[in-house]
């Protein structure tokens, strides 16, 4: 199982890749954020504003995310800064290879589209 070291909140914390059982809770976290969304009027608008209105009325949805994603209390998480909130995504999607797992999707969707 990967491991990724990441300094946040001053202190050194090992980031751990997901396992299946960890995913399905981070999914079931996620599983409120698209009824919030449902409510934003997506038609010409900028993306980065979307999500940051989408993330505004879901902040404790997100807590609950970073929580399960990284081992990290919610409290915690709901205490960083900025820049420490961005280097802990990074480490959970750098530790989980999301760059490979998007690829494999995509093969994947191709096969079962029957391309």
């Amino acid at each position: 199982m990967k491991e990724k070291k990441v300094k946040i909140a001053g202190s050194e914390r090992t980031i751990k890749e997901l396992t299946l059982r960890k995913l399905l809770k981070v999914l079931g976290a996620l599983k409120s954020i698209p009824e919030k969304m449902s409510n934003l009027d997506v038609e010409g608008g900028n993306q980065v504003q979307l999500v940051l209105e989408a993330f505004s009325g879901s902040s404790e949805d997100l807590f609950l995310v970073l929580s399960e994603a990284t081992g990290l209390e919610k409290e915690e998480v709901a205490e960083l800064g900025l820049p420490d909130t961005v280097r802990l995504i990074k480490a959970v999607l750098e530790v989980n290879d999301i760059g490979s797992i998007k690829k494999e999707l995509g093969e994947i969707q191709k096969v079962y589209q029957g391309k």
